[in-house]
């Protein structure tokens, strides 16, 4: 599928694409959408994937446009996105869609994009490493914590100090 691409730029990260699917190839896609509908219709008097593609584009006109438009547009998007090697992050909003079988397939989508950065100035820039210094206390405090959480509790035979782990049972009456 051939498409044609417009790229608007209106801030630094958004970007608007105008896209346009030549009629051949819309009418190629659109053809292909019918034949796979009628393939899956069942009507009165016929037998299933047996139905005039005539009747099938009179009959599910809107269905047929719904699933031509649903194929085509993401399709078109992303060959456009392939030309213009842009790199959306955000969902496309996708707007003045207009088709006609003479005219083909033309929408707008926007969206927001990766900017494009250009960086100067950075040859010679000298970073100084920052190496935080840590004092043994901070180290043992840490150490302390670590033995007593994988510590084994051992059972006593005294009265309970600081630091011990009670397990205690009581009936309320």
């Amino acid at each position: 599928m051939n498409v044609k691409v417009e790229v608007r730029s209106s801030e630094a990260w958004r970007r608007v694409l105008a896209i346009e699917v030549p009629a051949e190839d819309a009418a190629r896609e659109y053809e292909r959408v019918a034949r796979k509908v009628a393939q899956q219709v069942r009507l009165p008097g016929f037998r299933k994937g047996k139905v005039p593609l005539a009747v099938v584009r009179k009959s599910f006109k809107e269905d047929l446009d719904r699933e031509f438009l649903e194929s085509v547009v993401p399709a078109a998007f992303g060959q456009a996105l392939q030309e213009t090697k842009l790199d959306p992050v955000s969902e496309p909003k996708f707007e003045e869609l207009s088709y006609g079988e003479d005219r083909g397939l033309s929408f707008v989508a926007d969206f927001e994009s990766r900017p494009d950065l250009e960086i100067q100035n950075y040859r010679g820039l000298e970073i100084e490493k920052e190496i935080p210094e840590v004092p043994d206390s901070a180290i043992e405090e840490v150490l302390e914590d670590f033995r007593k959480a994988r510590g084994t509790l051992i059972e006593v035979d005294r009265e309970g100090i600081a630091g011990d782990v009670l397990l205690v049972d009581y009936q309320a009456v």
